[in-house]
């Protein structure tokens, strides 16, 4: 997002750092949080995603709906869909494993081939009455921004506008915001849960009320209403 340039957007992170982390898009914002977090205690993640390095060198076969291998894919170049399907290496864990034990894990690696069904019982998700808003852990594809979130990102910074305080004020803490991402994308319902006061809130969402559509969230292929949680992390450098 940096430039040699300067540009609003830079100007802005001059103010203020914006950090907004969607938990929708949980692969990689909750893959750099918790990396942040255990990082306080020695036990740091990988720079590369686990799952990505876990999987590198395994073949996914893509069934298609009568069960015959279509195509085979690497990891990386799996749908979201896809992805969900994928089995879960941190299930039934009771607290995020240490760096020597994914380090292990990753050099291990995951196994040669797996088939992936989307069109499986287990891997198909439960379609509700017309109009139900969705969370995002029943939704077999989540909502995104459109050009995904670095675009989010620069949009942000581009249009949040540091609200003024006394001089000794130095803005620090949380804006959490929820706000559901219509079946055509639209952004309509937002709900401020809480703000660091001056407006913070008020302006976060003013900004999201800015956003273009987004890509829906989908059931089984099918675009559904969906509830979206949004925390923004707001420090300001004065």
């Amino acid at each position: 997002m940096m430039t040699t340039t300067t540009s609003p957007l830079r100007g802005f992170f001059k103010k203020t750092i914006l950090l907004p982390l969607f938990t929708g898009l949980v692969y990689f914002l909750c893959t750099k949080t918790v990396a942040q977090e255990a990082k306080a205690n020695n036990e740091t993640a990988p720079k590369k995603g686990f799952y990505a390095a876990y999987y590198d060198k395994t073949t996914f076969k893509i069934k298609n709906d009568k069960g015959v291998v279509v195509t085979e894919k690497k990891y990386k170049e799996l749908t979201p869909a896809e992805k969900k399907a994928v089995p879960n290496l941190l299930g039934g864990l009771s607290s995020f494993p240490t760096k020597d034990e994914i380090d292990a894990k990753i050099e291990k690696g995951g196994p040669d081939t797996i088939e992936i069904d989307l069109y499986d019982p287990k891997n198909q998700k439960v379609k509700k009455a017309e109009g139900t808003i969705y969370n995002t852990n029943e939704l077999t594809e989540d909502p995104t921004y459109p050009g995904g979130i670095e675009a989010f990102y620069k949009f942000v910074g581009q249009n949040y506008k540091t609200p003024v305080t006394p001089v000794d004020v130095k803005l620090k803490g949380k804006v959490f915001i929820t706000f559901v991402v219509g079946k055509d994308g639209v952004l309509t319902d937002f709900k401020l849960l809480r703000d660091v006061g001056y407006g913070t809130g008020d302006e976060a969402i003013r900004v999201l009320k800015l956003s273009q559509n987004w890509i829906p969230g989908k059931v089984n292929g099918e675009p559904v209403a969906t509830m979206y949680s949004l925390p923004i992390t707001i420090q300001s450098e004065k």
